[in-house]
């Protein structure tokens, strides 16, 4: 729940570095993005681009890798300081800011699958075979000699339930095992 919370994902932190930004560093529209595999996502934006100013790509980096890009369009007739101490400041908390968020994210998803395979293991060693045994045992009950009819009748609807409940189990344990989502887009 806290990777996936509104307050912890590169869209919100994305646009609140937008609008940080806006207050030192004045712009008419910007962008922020993430890589994923190389692929610029973006993940926020500002403000309108200028016809005719051209924009200007600022690359987000946490120790020396590439985690994203900034993408600044000037006010018309203004240019941006690439040196200005507010945006290589603003810059860094951003690559900051998403690295830790990635690293949450992949944390809480670990923990997710984790549990996932716990859910699993447990249905399958455990409930799984309980159910088969009771239907087993139903399957004695219903072929001895001399059970009343509608006992048998009770068994047989019971036996019916256990097969269904086993299907499903199967069904969920199948489920709880997903294939691996591997990047951000997915």
């Amino acid at each position: 729940e806290l990777a996936s919370s509104a307050e912890l994902n590169p869209i919100t932190i994305g646009r609140i570095a937008l609008r940080d930004l806006a207050v030192n560093v004045p712009y008419a529209a910007g962008t922020i993005a993430i890589y994923d595999h190389d692929d610029p996502i973006v993940v926020a934006t500002r403000g309108q681009p200028p016809p005719g100013v051209a924009a200007v790509d600022y690359g987000i980096a946490l120790d020396g890798d590439d985690i994203g890009v900034l993408r600044l369009w000037p006010m018309p007739g203004a240019a941006i300081d690439i040196n200005s101490i507010e945006l290589q400041r603003s810059l860094q908390m951003v690559g900051l800011a998403f690295d830790n968020v990635l690293l949450l994210q992949s944390i809480a998803r670990g923990a997710v699958r984790e549990e996932r395979r716990r859910l699993a293991r447990d249905l399958h060693d455990e409930i799984g075979p309980a159910l088969v045994s009771i239907g087993f045992g139903l399957d004695v009950l219903i072929q001895e000699e001399g059970i009343k009819p509608e006992t048998k009748k009770r068994a047989v609807e019971m036996r019916s339930t256990i097969s269904e409940l086993v299907d499903q189990v199967r069904t969920t344990v199948a489920d709880l095992r997903p294939a691996e989502v591997a990047s951000l887009v997915e």
